[in-house]
């Protein structure tokens, strides 16, 4: 059904749109200072300082995977909304250059 262009079009669509928002997304910047302060605090407490930099890295990884969750809603309903156009049939026509005016 997919071809390996399509898949890699939609992998760099993808990779595009995170990176675009992941700039801009409140809680992956404030997660991402976090753990750049406590990388360039001086550690008294090994364990406490390893326990939080865990919890910073877990909190990035977790606001990164939400992006990633919203960004693949949206795509599924844009690809959904196409799907039961009711001229779906001849917008594929056309764009594989079949279809005859």
């Amino acid at each position: 059904m997919f071809s390996k262009e399509v898949i890699e079009g939609l992998m760099w669509n993808f990779h595009e749109r995170f990176d675009s928002l992941s700039k801009r997304d409140k809680d992956i910047k404030e997660s991402t200072e976090e753990l750049l302060t406590l990388i360039g605090s001086n550690v008294t407490n090994l364990k406490k300082f390893r326990t939080n930099i865990e919890d910073a890295m877990s909190a990035i990884i977790s606001d990164s995977s939400c992006l990633g969750y919203y960004i693949g809603l949206n795509d599924g309903a844009n690809m959904m909304n196409s799907l039961i156009q009711s001229n779906l049939p001849e917008k594929i026509m056309e764009l594989r250059g079949e279809l005859l005016e």
